[in-house]
């Protein structure tokens, strides 16, 4: 029974990894995620590096992992889980695993040093790096899932920090909580993630399906092996399922090896787990399996489709998982983790998945929503790119919505900004053989450039006047008294226009800022507003994908660049 849990858990990590990784891969197709650089080692010595962790991997693998099913196996009362954070292990399985890895790295040293030498990088997929992410997500997962578990026992903790010290705790026998392990793993990944420069609100996309697919494959684990998480008391009549589908109890569960006061024997059994729940329970583990399976499908076939914002299909997902846990949780056995709250009692579990829905559902609404991004915007660009001087306005003309401008053309006066629609398709760079997803991708962008350049010449403009004024006034005071007259007039004229700017036009805004002044958002907020407003509107923004301190670079930005030249912006 104990290796029927196992087999699951394995092979959810294992469905976890194919899916992550399909959405890595796909992703970096997309140009969501760079493509990683790797040295080609043909014909060179391997790092000493490689032998190290290689030894060492295999040393914790044989030591621990072998150890933990060589004593389930042999063992019906021994369970894995309670063994994992102890020191203990067997010595001969590690250093037998040891020895293989050095000399298999060796081996594969040698062959490797037989072979021409090629110095070059490689370009991978992002998938490339699923080794890697794996391996922390474990490390990171496992500790956090221990962590949750001291703290959801506080007494137990409490207790044992002043006998044993927190690395005792650590150390010692005890379970695990899947909320720790979703947090702590999910914070590593992205933290490594980070370092290896993949945005992390597409990271937290592409893990989504991945997450709910392993989880309900490991809650078929559970139901299987019958571990404990099953629901409470059904003696409710039977709606015409099977008795394992409604009110079961758990024959030859891996708690079943001898009587107790919520176990029976079952006649005639000769197995070593000879006992089952004296009264039949909600297959909760069932009903969750599911549940996930169905929810992971949604996400997978239809949400990861969907032209969204990065990090709203991950907002979708923790809707979802606060949902199947929280409802699940009113017909499940809680055992000892409830908390108090005046007259109210819940599970840790709940009280986490009302936590996952609220900040799931801010999150894609907020993402969703099309003024959000724009009014960070609006409060940056108001706040200082778009101030001249409130006596000599510049005349503007802005429709509704703006999508080519000039600047000056022959008839109007130098500092007249008049705004006209072109509404062609690019011949040039939309061809019938383009991938319509690269396709699309274009045409945005277009449509984001033609509705924002407007504006960043007009800041430009405001700018280079508000400076030209602020030359001529010395009284520090009245500087002060200048900007805030120009900031009233310009938000009574623009702020409802700038709002309804979308995250993603906000974006290639903050770009074309810098494009036209040659300043990125952030230096001419500090210079006009100091320090401390810079780096409030730079979290500010951040929550929304703004950064004020990107920059615009016709290289990096060809397509910009390109739209500009072809569309005859300028």
């Amino acid at each position: 029974m104990v290796n029927t849990f196992g087999f699951f858990v394995a092979l959810s990590i294992g469905a976890a990894y194919w899916a992550i990784k399909q959405e890595f891969d796909r992703k970096t197709e997309l140009g969501l995620f760079p493509k990683v650089s790797m040295e080609n080692n043909q014909g060179k010595p391997m790092a000493k590096s490689e032998y190290v962790i290689n030894g060492l991997m295999s040393f914790i693998f044989g030591y621990k992992i072998l150890y933990l099913l060589v004593e389930a196996s042999s063992n019906s009362r021994f369970s894995p889980p309670d063994h994992v954070f102890t020191t203990e292990g067997n010595w001969l399985l590690g250093l037998g695993l040891l020895g293989w890895s050095v000399w298999s790295t060796w081996k594969k040293d040698k062959e490797q040093r037989a072979l021409p030498r090629v110095d070059e990088l490689v370009q991978m997929p992002a998938g490339a790096l699923m080794g890697s992410v794996t391996m922390v997500a474990l490390a990171s997962g496992f500790l956090g899932a221990k962590l949750f578990h001291l703290v959801e026992n506080w007494d137990v903790f409490v207790r044992g920090l002043e006998e044993e010290g927190l690395l005792g705790m650590m150390m010692t026998q005890g379970g695990w909580t899947f909320y720790g392990g979703l947090i702590c793993g999910g914070a590593g990944v992205l933290l490594y993630s980070r370092s290896q420069g993949l945005p992390w609100k597409s990271v937290l996309d592409a893990g989504g399906p991945g997450m709910m697919l392993s989880y309900g494959i490991g809650r078929f684990g559970c139901h299987f092996s019958g571990d404990g998480d099953w629901g409470i008391a059904n003696l409710s009549p039977n709606p015409g399922l099977p008795d394992w589908a409604w009110a079961y109890k758990y024959p030859n569960n891996v708690l079943g090896r001898e009587a107790g006061p919520d176990m029976e024997y079952i006649p005639g059994s000769l197995d070593e787990y000879a006992y089952q729940l004296s009264t039949p329970v909600y297959p909760t583990p069932l009903y969750e399996a599911l549940m996930a399976m169905g929810l992971f499908a949604i996400l997978w076939f239809w949400g990861r489709k969907q032209a969204w914002k990065p990090g709203r299909l991950f907002a979708m997902y923790m809707i979802f998982a606060g949902l199947e846990r929280f409802t699940i949780e009113l017909i499940r056995e809680h055992g000892d983790s409830l908390y108090r709250l005046g007259g109210m009692v819940f599970s840790q579990a709940q009280m986490i998945s009302l936590v996952l829905v609220l900040v799931g559902s801010i999150g894609f609404i907020g993402l969703g929503k099309k003024g959000m991004g724009g009014k960070v915007v609006a409060l940056v660009l108001l706040g200082f790119g778009m101030m001249g001087d409130a006596g000599a306005q510049t005349k503007i003309v802005l429709p509704e919505a703006p999508t080519v401008s000039k600047l000056g053309d022959g008839k109007n006066p130098p500092d007249t900004l008049v705004v006209e629609d072109f509404q062609r398709m690019d011949p040039i760079l939309i061809t019938t053989t383009m991938d319509e997803d690269k396709k699309q991708a274009y045409l945005t962008l277009k449509r984001r450039v033609k509705k924002t350049l407007p504006y960043a010449k007009m800041a430009a403009l405001k700018m280079k006047a508000m400076e030209d004024k602020l030359n001529t006034i010395t009284d520090k005071k009245a500087k002060k008294k200048y900007i805030k007259e120009c900031e009233a007039s310009l938000k009574e004229l623009y702020t409802d226009q700038l709002k309804n700017l979308t995250i993603g036009e906000g974006q290639v805004l903050m770009k074309l800022l810098h494009r036209e002044t040659g300043k990125t958002s952030w230096a001419i907020m500090k210079n006009y507003r100091g320090t401390g407003e810079a780096l409030f509107w730079q979290a500010f923004g951040s929550i929304y994908g703004h950064d004020l301190k990107v920059e615009y670079d016709p290289i990096i930005d060809y397509q910009i660049e390109n739209i500009i030249r072809v569309e005859h912006l300028e």
